[in-house]
């Protein structure tokens, strides 16, 4: 096997905002975004220009959604309490660094920009693991998720396989429960018509025109990632990207093993050794 390539693909990041709105009342002409200043410093952060707010009917109750350079962004207010009414000064920005967010920037810039965002929990984070391998490769792990579920060991709760396919062919197959999810799938065939698909030859030339797949392992809930990864004092500190993916992937496996021989349980094994390059 030639070289398998590793990156941190996806980051969700959610930050509650308490505000005051007496703006709304104090001044009659003002700027929509003026209301919440913790929102100005974080479309600062990440380079998104203010005219991009806008909410429907210029009401604090409207959802704000955005996609924006490799950034979505999600603005809501928080649900009340049972028995309480909404409280609009009280909101939730959810943000994901999408891959291409990623791949254009580095993980030092990555960190940089974490560092700046108030008070951010870590909800959702991806790391993936692409790789040359022949087109059997994605048939093979089909059939063993399908047919040998036994030899694959079974994680914690409720246990969901789903297999994906596309008009032609075999497309991947992903297993989660509520915290983990790993997705196995053609990643040649994911970016045809990608507008990523430029950048990501250029960060991984060796690639381009060759069969390749990718994995992703995937935790979620910010208590799991917290308990289990902490993740925010790992930024905090400046550890290194390669050194995050090997603590991510010492704890991911320790519920997870293939018994069946395989050309998955060979990429797993090798994974387990740290035998991965990181994306620059």
């Amino acid at each position: 096997m030639e070289s398998i390539k590793a990156k941190i693909d996806s980051i969700n990041l959610n930050i509650k905002i308490d505000e005051d709105l007496s703006i709304i009342r104090s001044k009659s002409k003002y700027e929509l975004i003026e209301i919440y200043p913790k929102l100005c410093e974080i479309f600062k952060v990440l380079n998104i220009p203010f005219e991009k707010f806008k909410l429907r009917n210029n009401s604090v109750a409207s959802r704000f959604k955005l996609n924006h350079e490799g950034i979505y962004l999600e603005f809501k207010t928080l649900p009340p309490r049972i028995g309480e009414e909404s409280d609009y000064s009280k909101k939730l920005c959810q943000i994901q660094l999408k891959g291409q967010w990623l791949l254009e920037n580095n993980y030092k810039i990555f960190l940089e920009t974490f560092k700046k965002l108030p008070q951010a929990t870590i909800s959702k984070i991806e790391i993936s693991f692409d790789f040359v391998e022949d087109h059997l490769f994605l048939k093979q792990t089909m059939d063993l998720f399908l047919h040998h579920r036994e030899h694959i060991s079974i994680l914690e709760g409720d246990n969901r396989i789903f297999f994906h396919l596309n008009q032609t062919k075999e497309f991947g197959v992903s297993y989660s429960n509520i915290s983990k999810e790993i997705k196995i799938y053609n990643k040649c065939e994911e970016l045809k018509g990608n507008r990523k698909q430029n950048l990501f030859y250029q960060k991984n030339p060796e690639f381009i025109d060759k069969p390749h797949y990718r994995i992703e392992f995937g935790f979620a809930r910010s208590a799991f990632i917290e308990r289990n990864l902490n993740l925010i004092n790992l930024f905090n500190k400046n550890t290194s990207e390669k050194d995050v993916i090997y603590i991510f992937l010492k704890i991911f496996f320790k519920n997870l093993s293939i018994a069946k021989k395989s050309k998955l349980k060979s990429i797993f094994k090798e994974l387990k050794k740290g035998n991965y390059l990181i994306v620059d």
